[in-house]
């Protein structure tokens, strides 16, 4: 059984393959189809608890991930998805701030500037 990290949001989930070291993004349909090749070893996400019972708050997830990938540095993650916007500030090294919208803004024009 593939062991994997799954980041499951509204209509697709990300996935990264714990022992090949690969990511793959797939339709949620398509997942839900694949799941008995699948041990999702963790999962965060709207979705989430539909595939996993060890869950991870979406900010956690992205400022854990920001801190890995960005290596110095300050610096701001904004995650744009179809149902909210999240975003995640750093300074040397330590979040400052985590915040997101309550609902979904795409039927009143909200954008990122």
């Amino acid at each position: 059984m593939d062991r994997i990290l799954l980041d499951s949001g509204t209509a697709y989930s990300k996935l990264y393959h714990l022992e090949e070291g690969r990511y793959e993004i797939l339709p949620n349909r398509t997942l839900k189809s694949r799941m008995s090749r699948y041990h999702v070893v963790a999962a965060t996400g709207h979705n989430a608890s539909r595939f996993s019972d060890r869950l991870l708050n979406e900010l956690l997830a992205l400022a854990y991930g920001g801190l890995e990938l960005v290596e110095e540095g300050d610096f701001v993650l904004v995650d744009c998805g179809a149902r909210d916007i999240k975003m995640v500030r750093v300074e040397e090294r330590r979040v400052q701030e985590m915040n997101w919208n309550t609902e979904c803004g795409a039927f009143c024009g909200q954008t990122v500037e």
